[in-house]
């Protein structure tokens, strides 16, 4: 756990290890974070800013924003209009499941930039409770035990900082490996983003075209780099992630971190930041650039992988559908023939009796009746 910031990942090992509640007050330069335990377990976390301001910041860092984009959301949420993540969906500028994953990857950065940053003050008051937390506006509910937490932010923080040493400012072009036939079996996004391998884009100018941050391009392109599928055009190096780093298995931080807003991996602080774009004016995209301010490696850290959704089979659906119909038809068919039973006992027991009774005409009309 060298990576995190020793005092407060030992505040949350003391509330694991001691199944504390209340809520857990960090404070680092301009920035202070919330988390509420609940018997040593994270419950919820405050990320210190409005969700709709760092979702908004988020979707640019990951290239799914343009700037214009982002000043005109920033004005429309200003003035009330509606939810960030929903005029981002009304005007088209991205998809809910761009907003889905980009809010996950807005809290995971948000930990991994906090965990690793200089932290000043950490205090946990037994009697705060989650009723001070709005869920509306800056806090989401966790569900991950605190030491998962830990190891899985101090994890990441080792793979970002292994990207950004191999790649530097993101500059680097990749061709295929011609060499060799390459090795392991390749996932889907994988296979997408070879598409825009052609030996001319830098990581960055594919990040933008595939609207992903340059760390998750980097780091997929670094993955089949490994495989030799693909190699450096201007270095013959082998890339490899640390233990546990991109190419392994890991518990999502914010996978099970849910929220009451509309609309969701992680990046640190390290190297050179890159000359920020020029903000639009307002008070909206003047918030947004303050926290760029108090964050100023937000635009470098992101080691979140996309994970791509297979769609589908509507077989299901359609056999479910035969069968009730089947059923249906079934249904009717017992009930027309339960009815016509009925009604022949009750004609055969009119007959009985009109022969008991020697009445032949009556009997005889029964009969006719009976044949239709």
């Amino acid at each position: 756990m060298a990576l995190l910031d020793s005092m407060l990942a030992e505040n949350f090992h003391a509330a694991y290890r001691q199944q504390r509640s209340g809520v857990l007050t960090a404070e680092g330069g301009t920035l202070t974070m919330r988390f509420c335990f609940q018997d040593g377990s994270p419950i919820a976390i405050d990320l210190g800013h409005e969700k709709d301001l760092l979702l908004a910041n988020t979707l640019r860092d990951y290239n799914r924003l343009t700037d214009e984009q982002l000043a005109d959301v920033l004005r429309s949420w200003e003035a009330g209009e509606a939810a960030a993540a929903d005029l981002i969906v009304a005007r088209g500028y991205a998809s809910e499941d761009e907003i889905g994953r980009s809010t996950q990857a807005m809290v995971e950065d948000s930990l991994c930039r906090f965990f690793t940053g200089k932290i000043t003050r950490v205090e946990l008051d037994d009697h705060k409770t989650i009723d001070g937390f709005d869920f509306d506006r800056r806090a989401f509910r966790l569900k991950i035990d605190a030491t998962v937490l830990l190891s899985t932010v101090d994890q990441r923080v080792a793979e970002i900082r292994t990207i950004q040493q191999e790649f530097g400012n993101f500059e680097a072009v990749f061709v295929f490996n011609e060499d060799s036939p390459g090795s392991g079996a390749l996932t889907d996004f994988e296979k997408r983003i070879l598409n825009f391998v052609d030996g001319t884009k830098s990581i960055q100018q594919i990040a933008v075209l595939f609207r992903d941050s340059n760390l998750n391009t980097a780091s997929t392109l670094g993955q089949l780099a490994a495989k030799k599928i693909i190699r450096r055009s201007d270095s013959n190096r082998q890339f490899e992630f640390p233990s546990g780093g991109a190419s392994g298995q890991r518990q999502s931080v914010a996978g099970n971190a849910s929220g009451q807003s509309s609309g969701g991996r992680n990046r640190q602080a390290s190297g050179p930041v890159p000359p920020a774009r020029a903000p639009a004016t307002g008070t909206a995209t003047a918030a947004a650039a303050a926290i760029r301010q108090a964050t100023p490696t937000m635009r470098e850290f992101t080691p979140y992988r996309q994970t791509i959704e297979e769609p589908r089979s509507s077989f299901r659906t359609v056999v479910l559908s035969l069968v009730l119909v089947i059923l249906s038809i079934l249904c009717v068919l017992v009930y027309q023939y339960n009815a016509r039973q009925r009604e022949f006992a009750q004609a055969s027991q009119r007959l009985d009796d009109a022969l008991s009774k020697s009445e032949w005409a009556n009997a005889r009309e029964q009969l006719d009746d009976a044949r239709f």
